[in-house]
């Protein structure tokens, strides 16, 4: 078995339900090929940098997998086959890439909250940050 990154980008008319639903459905079509999903991601709904299909914007999905190589091609298939996948990409990636870009608690999800103090820490040190760069400025003025 492989590691793979997909990007699926879905029809941006899709509802949250709909997206779910599709999710599944993806979830099935590796199910189907023996294929393991390790983290699954939804970004959200983004705007494309051109027009597919007449969409300017796309819901996109990230799936971290593991899938035998052989069965890469008619996964990619079913992919063009599913009219609610405007365009996906398929990447292979070496163990060490795995890791480093699957193995890692997603941002996107919400049961994981930062403690308070942490929040309060990263004001305080975005706000220095500013400070800075308005003080640079001032002096590029001067």
């Amino acid at each position: 078995m492989r590691f793979y990154q997909t990007i699926v980008i879905l029809r941006p008319d899709l509802d949250d339900a709909q997206t779910k639903e599709n999710s599944e459905k993806i979830k099935g079509y590796l199910a189907k090929y023996n294929g393991e999903i390790v983290r699954m991601d939804n970004w959200g709904k983004k705007r494309l940098a051109y027009r597919i299909k007449k969409n300017r914007f796309g819901i996109y999905l990230n799936i971290c997998h593991k899938l035998d190589g052989s069965q890469v091609d008619p996964l990619e298939k079913e992919f063009r086959i599913d009219e609610s996948i405007l365009k996906f990409l398929v990447i292979r990636l070496e163990a060490d890439e795995f890791e480093r870009i699957c193995g890692q608690q997603s941002i996107f999800d919400e049961t994981e909250k930062k403690p308070e103090s942490d929040k309060e820490d990263d004001d305080k040190s975005v706000d220095k940050e500013e400070d800075e760069l308005e003080d640079e400025a001032v002096e590029e003025l001067s």
